[in-house]
């Protein structure tokens, strides 16, 4: 669109003002620039004026200060050139004082040299007079010594001539000294010679005369088994046709044979039982037959001794390691724990100087000087008697023994074997004392001392064996021997306390068959036996230690030497004595107190440890230490212990139970317990149950438990009543023969039917001797513990022994109910014991944990045989209800 012209003017104008304004604001801004250049050109002329000023004024300031400068130096240098004459003019006198002195001094020295000449003079004048003198007494001193060694010539001459005199007849006289020494030497050579030939001799002789006692044992056994056999056949009553389970078995020799390896004692115990009357071997025979026995006890020592290294030097490796931490929390002092035992006791003057003696010697014992350690043991023995059993200040004693390395140097010196014998009784019996502190056996088997004492246990118990039936028969023996013997039977009754109390298993009681329950009261070690500690001593290392000492027991061949001693205690001919009613009854002596040791050392080594405990999965074999034990137990036939009863009871050959207590020995209740609690311990090794199915133990044991159970049986007393250390011993013994048969007919077919060999009121089973045991059996809860899991483990899986237990007054519905009650009691966690407290009575006992179901039955097979006795209890029921109805 075109614009018109005043559009076009109005836009000229515009931009004609926009550019006047422009213009403008240019000129405006150049006339401020010239304003601001005017005043800053002014400025600038001022600063200039103004340092001008100051540069002026500085100007005259330097020029004052340099001619104050140069006024001052003026000075000084005028001072200088003063000074410097001064010290001429000084410089100079010193020079004309230092000549003056120089001059004096040179006067001086002159004149000293004049003095030094003129007494010069006079000392070489006095030096010639001297020598003159000394020439002269020289020559005179030189003719005298000359004159002295020409007579200690001749008085040497004198003496070596009378030396060679001295000499030549010391040469004579030894001469003639060795010929009588070999004289006398020779002479001892030949009565030594002579003496071991004897005692050779002897030793043979007493060799043959225990290996004939041996074999005269074992031909006595056998005939004892033969007699077992026949007693049990023919009792068989109404049974017949074939074997049945109420027939002992006729083992075959093939079947044996097969059963048990040559030569082993099983063996020979299957051989015994089946073999006739055989003619006497020919010498040939019998020599071959010792010549192998030689053989194999020499391969026996010789992998012994190399078992017993391999023991030691572990043993020994594992000492080292733990002894740092066992002295860690042994730290106690024996000097304060005999002060602490010293405020306790009564301050009489025996008690004090005692055990102020004692601390002594256990201080001085402890800073490594061994002279005092006979003396420490004589006052510990002494201040042990002043102390009463089982108290806190015994305890402190013990302690303070083990603290004050009395303990080591007691084991140490036991195992010398240059000990006398009656240093060594007193020193095992202090020994054995201690170790009633279950601390200080601890310290023994970590510190790996025992093992060095096995030798001495080992020639006793040969001593004894030996001499044994000489020196008790009374044969030509003369007082010292008698004496000796008793000596080492006493020493032998020490050592074998002392390891039955050191291997008891560490950490409380163990897995065996205590079978009343009562522990051995021990005291409450401080040092070793609290909770925190036992924690720590629970080791591997330990243990192992514990279990190394156990083999090494068995490699020493203790166990069959307690086989030796256990066959030769039981002599066949005794007197016989009038009983009450007139008649001649055969009396047997009591047990020897070796064997109730001996029998006590095999509990405890029969005790399953650690892995070997029982476990009841099938299957399961024996480990560690109780392979050792088990494996010497083969070998021994059960180190004789159930042939050991087995004597006793068939010498003493009572017609009723009842007069049994008028011919057995009147010890032979603990003893018959210590076996069944040996066998009960082993019975619990899956292993040990091919050693327990042989034809001939059964046949033993079939003969040792019918008549334990008459025996105790026939007691009098309640089984509650155990006041009476008799009854307690019947007691104790009845629960341990019951206990061992459900451990022996466990799972076993061949040992259930064992249990019903026999019938009739002449000879009653062991099943019914079971059942008519007294009534507290099925109501007391702790006996009821020891009869109900042996008739469920003699029942399970045998419908025959259920019709047998019926037949005998019991059912099956006894034993489901007891089943039931006890998984009851499993699933609970425990029988409850709220109900008696609300009514405020005392609940009843609770059983041993050895003795419930849980440790003598297998838990899985609960279920099926409480369903299996439940469903016999129901047919039971059925036929009876059947019969009344009929």
């Amino acid at each position: 669109m075109r614009k018109t012209p005043q559009e076009t003017k109005r836009i000229a104008m515009a931009k004609q003002a926009r550019a006047e304004a422009l213009r403008g604001q240019q000129l405006d801004a150049r006339i401020a620039r010239a304003t601001a250049r005017r005043d800053s050109q002014g400025q600038s002329a001022r600063q200039t004026e103004e340092e001008k000023q100051q540069q002026q004024e500085r100007l005259r300031m330097e020029l004052d200060e340099r001619d104050r400068r140069k006024h001052e130096l003026r000075r000084a240098h005028i001072d200088a050139i003063a000074q410097r004459a001064g010290d001429e003019n000084r410089k100079v006198e010193e020079v004309a004082f230092l000549a003056r002195l120089e001059e004096e001094n040179k006067r001086l020295r002159t004149q000293q040299k004049l003095e030094d000449a003129q007494e010069r003079r006079a000392r070489l004048e006095e030096e010639r007079r001297q020598r003159a003198i000394v020439d002269s007494a020289s020559e005179e001193a030189s003719e005298r010594r000359q004159r002295l060694e020409e007579e200690l010539r001749q008085r040497i001459a004198v003496k070596a001539g009378k030396r060679e005199e001295a000499a030549q007849k010391l040469e004579d006289e030894r001469k003639a000294a060795r010929e009588a020494a070999e004289t006398r030497a020779e002479e001892a050579r030949l009565a030594a010679e002579a003496h071991a030939a004897r005692e050779a001799q002897l030793a043979e002789e007493r060799s043959q005369k225990l290996r004939r006692r041996l074999l005269e044992a074992e031909q006595r056994r056998k005939q004892y088994i033969t007699d077992v056999r026949s007693t049990a056949v023919t009792s068989r009553g109404s049974m017949s046709g074939g074997e049945s389970p109420g027939t002992p078995p006729t083992p075959s020799p093939s079947s044996a044979a097969s059963t048990h390896a040559p030569g082993s004692p099983m063996r020979s115990l299957s051989d015994a039982s089946t073999a006739q009357p055989q003619p006497p071997d020919s010498p040939s025979r019998a020599a071959n037959r010792a010549s192998a026995e030689a053989e194999a006890a020499i391969a026996r020592l010789k992998s012994q001794k190399k078992r017993m290294r391999k023991l030691r030097a572990r043993s020994d490796a594992l000492a080292s390691a733990l002894a740092p931490r066992l002295a860690a929390h042994d730290a106690c002092e024996a000097a304060s724990l005999v002060a602490d035992v010293a405020a306790d006791l009564d301050k009489s003057s025996g008690p004090a100087r005692t055990l102020e003696r004692l601390k002594r010697h256990l201080s001085e014992l402890r800073r490594g000087r061994m002279s005092a350690a006979d003396e420490a043991a004589v006052e510990l023995a002494r201040a042990l008697k002043y102390c009463s059993p089982k108290s806190a200040d015994q305890l402190r004693l013990l302690h303070a023994a083990r603290a004050g390395d009395l303990l080591r140097w007691l084991a140490e010196t036991l195992a010398s074997p240059a000990l006398a014998p009656e240093k060594a009784m007193e020193r095992a019996k202090l020994l054995r004392t201690c170790c009633s502190l279950p601390g200080n056996c601890i310290y023994l088997i970590a510190h790996n001392l025992l093992a060095p004492v096995l030798p001495a246990l080992v020639g006793c118990l040969d001593q004894y064996n030996a001499t044994s039936d000489t020196i008790l028969e009374g044969d030509d023996v003369d007082e010292a021997s008698a004496a000796a013997f008793l000596a080492s039977e006493e020493l032998l009754h020490e050592l074998l306390s002392l390891f039955a109390r050191a291997l008891r298993p560490i950490g409380g009681a163990a897995a065996g068959s205590n079978v009343d329950g009562f522990a051995e009261p021990s005291y409450p070690d401080a040092a070793f036996m609290e909770a925190e500690v036992l924690a720590t001593l629970q080791l591997e290392g330990l243990h192992q230690m514990e279990s190394d000492l156990v083999s090494a027991v068995v490699a020493a061949g203790v166990v069959h030497r307690l086989h030796d001693t256990f066959v030769l205690s039981v002599k066949p001919g005794l007197p016989a004595t009038e009983n009450g009613a007139g008649d001649a009854t055969p009396a047997l002596a009591p047990i020897p107190a070796v064997v109730q040791d001996g029998l006590t050392l095999m509990e405890v080594l029969a005790v399953p440890r650690g892995p070997a405990r029982m476990d009841h999965a099938p299957g399961k074999e024996a480990e560690g230490c109780s392979k050792v034990v088990l494996d010497a137990m083969a070998e021994t036939a059960f180190a004789g212990l159930p042939s050991l009863l087995t004597t006793v009871l068939l010498h003493a050959t009572p017609k009723d139970a009842k007069d049994a207590v008028a011919t057995l020995p009147p010890n032979v209740a603990p003893a018959a317990a210590a076996v069944c609690r040996v066998l009960c311990d082993l019975s619990r090794l899956q292993q040990a149950k091919e050693l327990f199915h042989s034809p001939d133990l059964r046949i033993e044991l079939y003969h040792l438990l019918s008549f334990l159970l008459a025996f105790c049986t026939s007691a009098d007393g309640s089984p509650t009543d155990v006041g009476n250390p008799k009854q307690q011993a019947m007691h104790t013994l009845r629960n341990a023969a019951v206990v061992l048969v459900g451990w022996f007919a466990r799972l076993s077919k061949e040992c259930q039917d064992m249990l019903v060999w026999g019938s009739g009121n002449q000879t009653p089973t062991i099943l019914s001797r079971l059942s008519s045991l007294p009534y507290p059996y099925t109501c007391d809860p702790t006996l009821r513990a020891v009869l109900m899991p042996t008739l469920i483990a003699a029942c399970f899986r045998h419908p025959s022994n259920v019709k047998a237990l019926e037949a005998n007054g019991m059912s099956a519905r006894m034993l489901s109910q007891y089943l039931a009650e006890e998984a009851s009691t499993e699933e609970d966690g425990g029988p409850s014991r709220e109900p008696h407290a609300v009514l405020g009575i005392s609940p009843p006992p609770r059983a041993p944990e050895h003795l419930t179901l849980r440790a003598r039955f297998p838990r899985t097979l609960w279920r099926e045989a409480g369903d299996a006795f439940s469903g016999i209890a129901m047919i039971s029921s059925a036929a009876a209800s059947g019969t009344t109805a009929a």
